[in-house]
């Protein structure tokens, strides 16, 4: 009897979460041509958590990653609303994580504006950083 080699294995568990999360994009009324960016969206929040396994995640892993890409000055404010919501499709509607209600979806939908780079809470290299911190103590 053939068995897949690990390789295989994998590759075929990857080809069904991507179809699976493709019907969820579907049955969210996702427009087709929209599709393979929700995906992009998916892969680089799975690339930038190194191989942890997505039932591990919690909301504070979600909020971390939309957080950071709201610090992005060249990210548009679209593209951070669409990476909301194909996060909410993955793990609210797709892995129905019980943690997905205790993150304000509707603020990264309507709520989210870009901050200017010298935005207060950017907290980029204010004054205040040179005032307050000891590099060396840091370091």
């Amino acid at each position: 009897m053939y068995e897949p080699s690990p390789s295989e294995a994998k590759d075929d568990a990857a080809a069904r979460f991507w179809h699976n999360y493709c019907n969820h994009l579907k049955k969210h009324h996702v427009p087709e041509s929209s599709r393979l960016w929700y995906r992009q969206r998916i892969e680089s929040y799975i690339r930038l958590h190194d191989g942890r396994r997505l039932a591990v995640h919690d909301a504070a892993d979600v909020i971390d990653y939309l957080n950071g890409l709201g610090r992005n000055p060249v990210l548009e404010t679209w593209k951070i609303r669409q990476a909301a919501h194909a996060l909410r499709i993955l793990f609210c509607s797709m892995l129905q994580m019980d943690w997905c209600q205790r993150i304000d979806w509707s603020a990264w939908n309507e709520g989210i504006r870009k901050l200017p780079p010298d935005h207060p809470t950017t907290a980029r290299d204010s004054p205040l950083d040179n005032e307050c911190i000891d590099r060396k103590s840091v370091v």
